[in-house]
């Protein structure tokens, strides 16, 4: 990401990275689909681990998000999302990369909430609750962005915690009255 920022994406190649990490080039591509997936890091892994938790029953989709931002784990939520933003919003492929993403992500959500019980038999119920919980996700990107633009860090996990919790009353509510 310090390439991306000092060079500029298009100047910065997968063999000037390889060589700032000290690795060889197969090594980049054996971890990262393609330059625009370097932007997100380890995004796609993350996602990957939350569409398990979630299939596998071990948390409900709400908690296992709220678990996912909160603890730190998801690497979604980082001082980088600004530069990661930036390059979405320049390079129509990283841009393409990002929509790649929050693509699985809302799959994963939806995944689970139509295996919740007392889900609703369509699927139109768990791909509007998981589009919402995607929204609430940018919105906490958005939050972050505007901290780090003014100096300031990460905001810290109660705050995270609350707009998460907004989110999961705004969803429980929405279920609630599907059913």
């Amino acid at each position: 990401m310090r390439l991306f920022a000092d060079r500029g994406y298009r100047a910065t190649h997968v063999t000037d990275i390889a060589a700032a990490a000290g690795v060889s080039v197969r090594t980049i591509h054996v971890h990262y689909r393609s330059k625009e997936a370097i932007v997100f890091g380890d995004a796609e892994t993350s996602i990957a681990e939350l569409a398990t938790q979630i299939a596998t029953g071990k948390a409900a989709p709400l908690d296992a998000v709220h678990a996912w931002v909160t603890q730190g784990t998801s690497g979604w939520l980082e001082p980088d999302v600004q530069l990661q933003h930036e390059l979405a919003e320049q390079v129509p492929d990283v841009g393409h990369e990002r929509t790649r993403l929050l693509t699985q992500l809302r799959d994963a959500l939806a995944a689970g909430f139509a295996q919740e019980p007392g889900a609703p038999a369509d699927q139109l119920a768990p791909r509007m609750a998981a589009a919402a919980m995607v929204a609430a996700l940018e919105h906490l990107e958005r939050v972050v962005i505007t901290r780090v633009r003014d100096g300031r860090d990460v905001p810290p996990p109660d705050e995270l915690d609350a707009i998460i919790q907004s989110a999961y009353q705004f969803l429980t509510a929405g279920a609630d009255a599907l059913r």
